[in-house]
């Protein structure tokens, strides 16, 4: 069972990283653009940075499909990156769009907790993959674990937005002073 669990994992993620990189390969400037919005890396360094990140999402795909011990591992990378990315997307003064879904998203606290909910399931894929775990381990516990840190994630993750404008008063105030 967990091995089918893992397959079906498996195939998702493939067809999701497969998509988002050709994707960003399609519209390269756009994504570019999107890159720049996050403010992540020097401007001079956007475009190779868009194309990096559109190639390796090709390449975790692939790597799932054919070596899935390094293909998980290259998509865990490539998921926690990209949340890490929008966690700083919502500190900026301005809104930006997700480059999520489609182009044209906001990024908002939903979009973070749609990000990490990815990002942990993609955690139960590496697990099955990795550790052999026995078919007496149920897809319902392991449904429970992912379920109970979702929402631990999705709450905390709703508090940004209150954090934020605090550090932000506190920091016009610290500026003023």
């Amino acid at each position: 069972m967990n091995e089918s669990i893992e397959t079906g994992l498996r195939l998702f993620y493939v067809l999701l990283f497969a998509l988002s990189s050709s994707s960003k390969l399609t519209d390269l400037r756009s994504f570019g653009e999107g890159v720049r919005a996050y403010r992540l890396v020097p401007d001079v360094v956007t475009m190779p940075s868009a194309l990096v990140v559109a190639l390796s999402e090709g390449v975790a795909a692939a790597l799932l499909a054919l070596r899935p011990e390094l293909g998980w591992g290259l998509a865990e990378v490539l998921l926690a990156g990209f949340v890490l990315a929008q966690v700083r997307g919502l500190s900026l003064p301005t809104q930006i769009s997700c480059h999520c879904l489609n182009k044209t998203d906001l990024l908002d606290a939903g979009s973070v907790a749609r990000s990490v909910w990815f990002l942990a399931i993609s955690l139960v894929g590496l697990a099955l993959s990795q550790a052999g775990l026995p078919d007496s381990v149920s897809g319902f516990g392991i449904a429970a674990i992912v379920s109970s840190s979702m929402a631990t994630a999705t709450l905390w993750i709703k508090a940004l937005p209150g954090l934020r404008r605090e550090l932000g008063a506190t920091s016009q105030a610290t500026m003023e002073a």
